[in-house]
C-alpha cells in the first residue's frame, strides 16, 4: 500500500495521560504507513513524564528505521529533568549513527542546572566529532550566570581540526545580560574572529570572518 501523509490517528494512553502508542489508518480503517512507511510508534516514560524510549514499526508490525536511520531512541534524565544522554539503535537492536553522525551524546550540568559539557560518541562509545565538527564543549559561567567561555575539543582532547577554533569568549555590558563581544580564539589564545554588539543585541562590528556560529550564550 502506498505511504500516505494524511491518515486517521489512533492513540493509546497510560493512566498518567502519556501517549504510549500511535497508529495510522486510512479512511477505510485499514492500517497504512506514513512518510517512510511508519504505521505505529510506541513510547516508554518515566514517573515524571519524560520520554525514555521511542520506537517505530511498519504495517507488518516489524521494527522500521526512520529517515535518520534509527528505529529506537533511548534517553535518560537526572532527577531535575535535565537531559543526560540520548542513544540510537537500528531495527536489529544494533547501535547506529543518528543521521550518519553520532550514536550517543551526553550532557552534564552544574548545581544551577546550566549545561556544562556536551559530548558526542560513536557506536562503541568512542569520542567522535558531532554535527558541528567538534567532540565536546565545556562551558564556564560567572557568579551571575553569564556564559564566559566555551572550550571546544576534538576526539583527541585538542583543538578541533576542521574548526581551527579552541574556545569562544563572551563579555557583557555592565549590569546587563547583553553580550558586548564574542571572540573566537585558537589554541594559542589568538583571536581568529571578534564580533561586537550594541546594547540592543545588534551586531556592529566583525573581524575577520569565521564559519563557527553555533556557540551562543545560554539564557
Amino acid at each position: 500500500m502506498p505511504w500516505q501523509r494524511r491518515a486517521i490517528r489512533r492513540s493509546t494512553y497510560e493512566a498518567r495521560g502519556n501517549e504510549i502508542a500511535r497508529a495510522f489508518f486510512g479512511n477505510d480503517g485499514q492500517p497504512i504507513g506514513i512518510d517512510y512507511g511508519l504505521h505505529r510508534w510506541a513510547a516508554i516514560y518515566d514517573d515524571r513524564g519524560n520520554t525514555l524510549e521511542k520506537m517505530g514499526f511498519g504495517i507488518d508490525g516489524k521494527p522500521i528505521a526512520g529517515s535518520d536511520g534509527s528505529h529506537r531512541t533511548v534517553v535518560s534524565y537526572d532527577d531535575k529533568n535535565n537531559l543526560l544522554s540520548s542513544s540510537y539503535f537500528g531495527v536489529n537492536g544494533e547501535a547506529i549513527l543518528w543521521n550518519k553522525q553520532y550514536h550517543h551524546e551526553e550532557y552534564t550540568y552544574d548545581e544551577y542546572d546550566r549545561e556544562v559539557t556536551h559530548a558526542f560518541f560513536g557506536t562503541s562509545r568512542e569520542p567522535i566529532n558531532g554535527p558541528d565538527d567538534y567532540h565536546k564543549t565545556e562551558s564556564q559561567f560567572d557568579e551571575s550566570g553569564h556564559l564566559l567561555l566555551v572550550t571546544l575539543s576534538g576526539p583527541d582532547g585538542k583543538q578541533p581540526e576542521k574548526l581551527g577554533i579552541r574556545s569562544v569568549k563572551f563579555t557583557y555590558y555592565q549590569n546587563s545580560n547583553q553580550v558586548e563581544t564574542k571572540s573566537y580564539l585558537d589554541d594559542k589564545n589568538q583571536v581568529r574572529q571578534e564580533l561586537k554588539y550594541d546594547e540592543e543585541g545588534n551586531e556592529i562590528k566583525s573581524q575577520p570572518s569565521h564559519s563557527l556560529s553555533t556557540v551562543r550564550p545560554r539564557p
